[in-house]
């Protein structure tokens, strides 16, 4: 009794599918491949164009990303090791040192003087002679006749 409840469901399903075939219900249209394939690319030329146009909107808007303010700058940023930094930071008119550290933010030092922005501050000699180097490597023609 047992082997004929899964016969009986197997004869039924072949019997179905006859019986719909012989209707015309089951007629399989053809698929066509080119037309999927054209589709993928107009929707991902589409998604690739949305990126772009996002990112050229929020570049002409002036978007300076979440939390990017004004008041409060980075003005340099010393890296210690691999996890640790020190942060010069200035806040309104006053500049700040801080740590930095995996679970330890802590004030340092608040500069009475502060310090000048780099614009004002002069090159050290080891980077001159290198920007100078790298200036007469790059006016060299790269074929040499």
């Amino acid at each position: 009794m047992k082997k004929i409840i899964p016969l009986s469901g197997f004869v039924f399903a072949l019997c179905a599918t006859a019986y719909a075939k012989a209707e015309g219900e089951l007629s399989a249209s053809p698929v066509s491949y080119g037309s999927n394939f054209i589709q993928m690319i107009v929707g991902l030329l589409f998604i690739v164009l949305m990126i772009v146009g996002v990112l050229w909107l929020m570049k002409k808007i002036g978007y300076k990303g979440y939390g990017s303010s004004d008041l409060i700058k980075i003005k340099s940023c010393l890296p210690i090791s691999t996890k640790e930094k020190l942060l010069l930071i200035e806040v309104g008119e006053e500049q700040i040192l801080i740590g930095v550290a995996p679970g330890f933010i802590g004030n340092l030092k608040t500069l009475e003087n502060p310090v000048l922005h780099s614009d004002n501050v002069k090159s050290s000699p080891v980077t001159s002679a290198f920007a100078d180097k790298l200036k007469i490597i790059l006016k060299e023609p790269l074929i040499k006749s």
